[in-house]
């Protein structure tokens, strides 16, 4: 039978002129990937170019958007609003009290947002899909100019209005990071874990269904900035200097395999002693750029652990997580700093390393055996 419907994109142009190898203007996405991530780059391509139609990809453009849509927009919309709640409630989402207009004006157009998104998706109208999301980003922005939350601070009877306020910007935030999941998966887990959400379901387009579904009385963890703005010029004068490096990566070598290690005795194995872990806090180790200081929560007692991972995870996304820790290694100083345990992690044949990573339902303190 014929198909009853054809997906086909348009041209990818590069300042309105196809892309050829002989002109010398290809782009190709692993270095562009590697200066600015994953999702930067996949929203750029998703807003700027409607799906069907020719798109236009230039390093400016794309720059620009990563000033503009994300780090002063997006970007903005989530740092002040945690920087508040740490100023004002000590890093914990406050308890809202009663709604006022300008609240459920918000709400409404939160509430309204997923049909939107979910239509747009469906038409394969990623790019309108997406410009609904930044109203609703445009529209929390709005509110912290017509709330003024820096005044309401000011006293103790503003204070009881602003709970309110940071718990409304607080939800708006979560529900911008559940629908850019699709287009930016990184960002949108940042987003939830600086909110202190470690519940899956808080996290699930069914979640949208209700505004309030983020539990008051969670602490904050903030992080790193999601988008850090970029200086155009400066930028696109590295680009074009990088611009013949860039080639295509090689296919990798075969992967050669490990001899298998020597059995060990049962009697062995009982010796090793893992236990689930909490992250309370994750830094970069001063004077080293491979070591990542946690600190650690094993329910009745706390480590401070070293991992030499720091080339393979943002510190700021492990804060929350469960771990998995060897507890019974001998404590060992490092760097003048005293590493007590080791945390599993698996490594990919790149040499790449990750971090294992227990369900949240799992308490502190879980052995594993």
């Amino acid at each position: 039978p014929l198909p009853k419907q054809v997906f086909a994109h348009g041209w990818m142009l590069f300042g309105n002129d196809k892309m050829s190898k002989s002109k010398g203007n290809v782009v190709y996405p692993p270095p562009i990937v590697a200066r600015y991530g994953a999702d930067a780059l996949r929203y750029y391509l998703m807003r700027e170019m409607p799906f069907g139609a020719d798109g236009n990809y230039t390093n400016r453009a794309l720059l620009n958007r990563i000033n503009s849509d994300l780090a002063n927009d997006l970007g903005n919309l989530v740092r002040r609003t945690l920087a508040m709640i740490e100023k004002y409630f000590d890093g914990v989402i406050p308890q809202p009290g009663t709604y006022e207009e300008v609240d459920i004006a918000l709400r409404e157009k939160a509430l309204a947002l997923p049909a939107a998104f979910e239509r747009e998706m469906d038409a394969l109208q990623f790019s309108q899909a997406l410009q609904e999301v930044w109203r609703l980003v445009s529209e929390s922005n709005r509110y912290i100019d017509l709330t003024q939350p820096w005044v309401l601070g000011r006293d103790d009877i503003g204070k009881e209005r602003l709970k309110t306020v940071l718990y409304v910007l607080a939800e708006a935030i979560r529900f911008i990071g559940v629908l850019i999941y699709p287009v930016m998966p990184t960002t949108s887990k940042r987003i939830h874990q600086q909110l202190g959400i470690t519940q899956d379901a808080h996290t699930t387009w069914d979640s949208l269904q209700a505004f309030g579904a983020l539990p008051a009385g969670v602490a904050i963890q903030p992080g790193e900035a999601l988008f850090p703005r970029v200086d155009v010029e400066k930028e696109l004068a590295e680009l074009e200097a990088d611009k013949g490096k860039e080639k295509p990566q090689p296919a990798p070598e075969p992967v050669k395999e490990e001899p298998a290690k020597a059995q060990i005795a049962f009697d062995d194995f009982e010796k090793i002693s893992l236990k689930v872990a909490r992250v309370l806090s994750c830094e970069h180790l001063a004077g080293s750029d491979k070591l990542l200081k946690f600190r650690l929560s094993l329910g009745q007692e706390e480590r401070t652990v070293l991992s030499g991972i720091a080339k393979y995870h943002d510190p700021a996304a492990l804060v929350g997580r469960k771990v998995i820790l060897l507890t019974n290694l001998a404590p060992r100083k490092i760097r003048g700093v005293m590493s007590e345990g080791m945390l599993l992690s698996a490594e990919n044949p790149d040499g790449s390393l990750h971090l294992l990573f227990a369900d949240d339902d799992v308490v502190e303190g879980a052995e594993i055996g």
